[in-house]
């Protein structure tokens, strides 16, 4: 898979989100979404949603799965899921 993040040099990292792709490289037909965390010092800043808003918009994919828990569905909602 593909990490992402947001980094700060004073404070390490606070948000990861990771994208696993299945299909031919140059067009993967599905991209799966998994482990986006956020670290507690920086929960609740908006951090997850614009990363993940980042990493779908880098995700060339006719298709984008995720695997949410159920108190984060409104997020993922939000953003087209």
């Amino acid at each position: 898979g593909t990490g992402y993040g947001i980094d700060d040099t004073r404070s390490g990292l606070r948000a990861v989100c990771v994208s696993h792709r299945y299909g031919p490289a140059e067009r993967p037909g599905l991209t799966v979404l998994s482990m986006l965390l956020v670290s507690r010092d920086h929960a609740g800043q908006g951090l997850g949603r614009r990363l993940l808003s980042e990493v779908i918009a880098q995700e060339p994919v006719e298709a984008l799965a995720l695997y949410a828990s159920e108190e984060r569905i409104p997020l993922y909602e939000d953003l087209g899921f």
